[in-house]
């Protein structure tokens, strides 16, 4: 299992691709200016990062550079971070979305097809009504998925930084696993997982779901403040992102010995899981993938129902969003894999639960993330 983590810098070409997909697709909606204001998009397209403290966007007209419309208060964090340094700042009693609108009216772009992410979690109602109202000649075009859908196959560098997400991912695993003891905190468990992820050059500030117990199921809970005892199950998943990229790995400890009963489901969810990664490669059918885990885990006995994913995207996430629903392995899916897609790939049942990272390749698929897939025992 190669641990190393490599440092590695986005490139003003990788920026350009983007960009120019971006624009492909305006062309063919005809769209003649993009508003840009989902955040991860923002950061996907400029390398900054905004919080949603304020709204904030980034223009993007299809025959000039974009323009970031940026409160003032971050600019310097926009210069450390962006790649485009065009942008327009607004004080903290300013609204931003008449900001907007007034560069449209000074750009001449009153009576253009705008573009705007219908799907966007910042493009409230209000916002959205503002920005019409502001621009009443303009024509509506929706821009909801595209953007989403140009980040599902990853660059080289994309997979590099999901990579190294994959190592910081199983090494905080392994620290917290190694933490997990009779008499220890929960928080104790989870501070292993921040420190070695921090130190090994994660960049977001929530990576880590863990439970034990009789708080087992709570998957997307709060951390708890119990002390873990003789025969708890502790399930761990970290999260950690490098640049922005998430990898994640669930991995299942038991304080004691397991029973047999808990030993045959670890076997069993590793044994399912395999006969499913099998069938993973370029032009698969995504509900062909997931119903060969989906129905073994019930036939099984495992559990009576399945009513989650088997996996979902991986890629550049941003709060709020923790995951990416792009695409997802569900009954109904009908899109098929390509390469070079990356995916979060799990099952459980009964409180032990096993995921990987993995990415599309042109025969099959790699794991991102390396730990051995068992049950640990402390």
């Amino acid at each position: 299992m190669d641990l190393r983590i490599r440092d590695i810098d986005i490139t003003q070409k990788e920026y350009r691709e983007r960009l120019l997909n971006v624009k492909k697709k305006m062309r063919k909606k005809e769209v003649d200016v993009l508003i840009v204001d989902q955040v991860e998009h923002i950061g996907y397209l400029t390398g900054y990062l905004p919080t949603a403290a304020m709204y904030q966007a980034c223009i993007v007209p299809l025959n000039e550079e974009p323009l970031v419309i940026l409160r003032a208060l971050d600019e310097r964090a926009f210069i450390e971070q962006s790649t485009n340094q065009n942008y327009v700042l607004f004080n903290d009693w300013e609204n931003p979305l008449q900001i907007v609108i007034d560069v449209f009216k000074n750009k001449g772009w009153e009576e253009s097809r705008l573009g705007l992410e219908l799907d966007s979690n910042f493009l409230f109602p209000t916002r959205y009504q503002y920005i019409v109202n502001g621009l009443p000649k303009a024509q509506i075009v929706d821009f909801s998925k595209i953007i989403w859908e140009l980040k599902l196959i990853k660059s080289s560098y994309e997979i590099n930084c999901l990579q190294n997400a994959g190592r910081i991912a199983d090494q905080s695993m392994l620290s917290a696993i190694l933490k997990v003891k009779e008499g220890v905190l929960e928080r104790e468990v989870a501070s292993e997982v921040y420190d070695a992820a921090l130190r090994l050059g994660a960049d977001n500030t929530r990576m880590l779901l863990m439970n034990s117990g009789q708080r087992l199921g709570s998957y997307h809970g709060q951390l708890g403040n119990r002390r873990l005892s003789n025969g708890d199950i502790v399930h761990i998943e970290t999260t950690p992102h490098y640049k922005g990229y998430t990898a994640r790995i669930m991995r299942t400890a038991i304080i004691g010995t397991p029973s047999q009963e808990q030993e045959y489901i670890a076997n069993e969810l590793i044994r399912i899981q395999d006969e499913q990664f099998e069938a993973i490669r370029p032009g698969a059918i995504a509900s062909e993938v997931d119903a060969i885990a989906r129905e073994q885990i019930i036939k099984s006995g495992l559990v009576k129902k399945y009513p989650n994913t088997t996996g979902y995207t991986l890629g550049f996430i941003y709060v709020p969003r923790t995951s990416d629903f792009t695409r997802v392995f569900l009954p109904n899916s009908t899109w098929r894999l390509e390469e070079g897609m990356v995916f979060h790939m799990y099952l459980g049942a009964q409180g032990i639960s096993f995921s990987e990272t993995i990415v599309i390749t042109n025969d099959g698929y790699d794991r991102l993330t390396n730990l051995d897939r068992k049950i640990f025992i402390n």
